[in-house]
């Protein structure tokens, strides 16, 4: 089984991207996000395998210690090749890399399980707009987007376990304010 642990916004920030998935997905530009049942969020990691068990009461412990952040989403970003992702970026911020970092710290006997993109010294985050895009339809999802998004502050107030595929809200915990 797969497993994301995944970073929840304040419900503003949710519902700005939210209607960004709508927009797209009205026409069918890119109905993808929507059809999934996803939530905006940025992914903190992702595990094949693990014990779910083991893995809730230290993730309980992380949450209990860790406390909600702010930061920015300034920029309209491409994975190309890799399943024609677009998304949000948000400027990386010593706070953002410290919760990275601590979470790793914490869970780094599962760090053979974790897909490479989310490793320490690899992680992009952000914030999925379009997935499974063709090459041709990037173009003019991405002329939407600049059409609709709008830099924005954003807190991260949450944190979820999520199996994947389907999505299966398993776990979320709130941080401290």
């Amino acid at each position: 089984m797969t497993y994301a642990i995944n970073l929840y916004f304040d419900g503003k920030s949710e519902r700005a991207i939210q209607h960004i998935w709508d927009e797209l997905a009205k026409d069918e530009t890119s109905t993808y996000m929507v059809e999934i049942d996803s939530r905006p969020h940025i992914t903190l990691t992702i595990y094949h395998d693990i014990d779910i068990n083991d893995f809730e009461k230290r993730f309980t412990q992380f949450t209990n210690t860790t406390h909600s952040i702010e930061i920015k989403c300034n920029y309209i970003g491409v994975f190309p090749k890799n399943k024609g992702t677009v998304f949000l970026a948000p400027t990386m911020t010593d706070n953002l890399m410290k919760m990275h970092r601590d979470f790793h710290h914490l869970f780094e006997d599962y760090g053979n399980q974790e897909w490479d993109y989310y490793k320490s010294n690899c992680w992009f985050p952000h914030c999925t707009i379009s997935n499974e895009t063709s090459d041709e339809v990037v173009p003019e999802i991405i002329r939407r987007v600049l059409n609709i998004f709008q830099p924005m502050k954003i807190r991260i107030e949450s944190i979820g376990i999520v199996k994947l595929y389907p999505i299966k809200y398993l776990k979320e915990q709130k941080l401290i304010d």
